[in-house]
């Protein structure tokens, strides 16, 4: 739903439209059909396009490219969610227990849930031995039900593994026909589940929390840089950041939206911007670069890059709520997750912190539940940390 806050960035469209399919479209006469990517267009011989938007797609007005359809209508007694989890082979074992706590919470009743397990070459061995084993001691069964669970193994396209398992989780949509796509860091224990924390209550949109960058730290802003460039938008164009909150659930439709977009404005595959574009996942990774030159070196993240294509191009795909000026619309503000955080204590600590939650009585009570946590993290000789989070 449109929250304020939210508002449309014009975008100089020349000759260039495109449409979001995997099909070929039926070009006019005088047009050729052409791929960039996994987008295909109609050019003349002079250069120009046209987009032909295939069925279930529909134009964006002053905009290349086009979206789905999308309708947000149970397709029967049950919606239909992927859970994937980008993992790899440090992270894996701790990813396993972040999996269970997810089929551990989730209403059966109202979701055919299928869990998505994807990784790298490098890592194929590690994860597959982890999964094994979580299948042997029953994390994906619940009441008796195996919930169905995909192994995944991609080519280590790219250097940086952070960018890496960003391009995995921007393709995600290509494993599965789900109509929801729930992202699950290795480090997060879902405590409960409730929808406010997922989804509208009123058309089951999926919900994403924003927040100007007014209120937030110079470091976290520099995350703003990489989407801009990415979508090709002017210099603090961006106005807002979209990962406020580890309860990320997007539309599948929307993910071949940004795909295609990006592809046209571009002009190449989004496997090779990604590999072309001086990219980096960390803050860390982004001061080496620049240490060694590469002053044009960006941050990015996934899920603020998929949070402003749907702000900016596709507003009705999600359900925004405004942090900083709540709506009378917005559902009742829910936890349903805690973190660990892997960046600051290691694996070992984040096991110790689950087997730690699985004995806590109280684990559905967010706040409780947190002060547990810190606890814990200042206290355990597994993490031997005074970092909090």
């Amino acid at each position: 739903m449109w929250r304020s806050g939210l508002q449309l960035i014009p975008i100089l469209v020349l000759a260039v439209s495109v449409v979001s399919s995997v099909s070929t479209p039926m070009c006019p006469h005088g047009y050729a059909s052409e791929k960039i990517g996994s987008t295909s267009i109609c050019r003349r011989q002079d250069g120009s396009m046209i987009w032909m938007c295939p069925k279930g797609f529909r134009q964006v007005q002053g905009a290349p490219y086009c979206v789905a359809r999308t309708t947000f209508l149970k397709p029967g007694a049950k919606w239909t969610l992927a859970a994937v989890l980008r993992t790899w082979k440090m992270d894996c074992a701790v990813g396993m227990q972040a999996l269970r706590s997810l089929v551990a919470v989730i209403p059966m009743d109202q979701y055919n849930l299928t869990i998505l397990v994807i990784t790298d070459e490098l890592s194929r061995s590690n994860v597959s031995t982890q999964l094994d084993r979580a299948r042997a001691q029953g994390f994906f069964s619940k009441h008796g039900v195996d919930v169905p669970v995909k192994f995944f193994v991609e080519p280590n396209l790219l250097e940086n593994g952070h960018i890496q398992q960003k391009y995995s989780k921007l393709t995600a949509d290509t494993h599965t026909s789900a109509q929801y796509i729930l992202h699950v860091d290795s480090d997060l224990w879902y405590h409960s589940w409730n929808e406010d924390c997922f989804f509208s209550p009123t058309d089951h949109r999926p919900i994403v929390e924003f927040d100007s960058w007014d209120h937030l730290t110079p470091e976290v802003e520099q995350w703003r840089n990489g989407s801009e460039r990415l979508l090709k938008l002017p210099v603090g164009a961006i106005k807002f950041e979209y990962s406020r909150a580890n309860q990320h659930v997007y539309p599948r439709s929307l993910y071949r939206g940004l795909r295609s977009y990006l592809e046209t404005r571009h002009g190449k595959s989004f496997e090779k911007i990604f590999k072309e574009t001086p990219l980096v996942g960390t803050n860390a990774h982004l001061v080496a670069k620049r240490a060694h030159g590469v002053s044009s070196a960006l941050l990015v993240s996934d899920f603020n890059l998929i949070g402003a294509f749907a702000h900016y191009f596709a507003p009705r795909s999600v359900h925004f709520v405004n942090l900083g000026s709540p709506s009378k619309d917005d559902p009742p503000h829910a936890e349903c997750v805690s973190q660990c955080n892997l960046r600051l204590f290691s694996p070992k600590c984040c096991l110790a912190w689950f087997n730690a939650i699985e004995g806590f009585e109280a684990k559905e009570d967010a706040s409780r539940l947190h002060e547990f946590s810190r606890t814990f993290f200042a206290n355990s000789d597994q993490c031997n940390s005074n970092n909090l989070h």
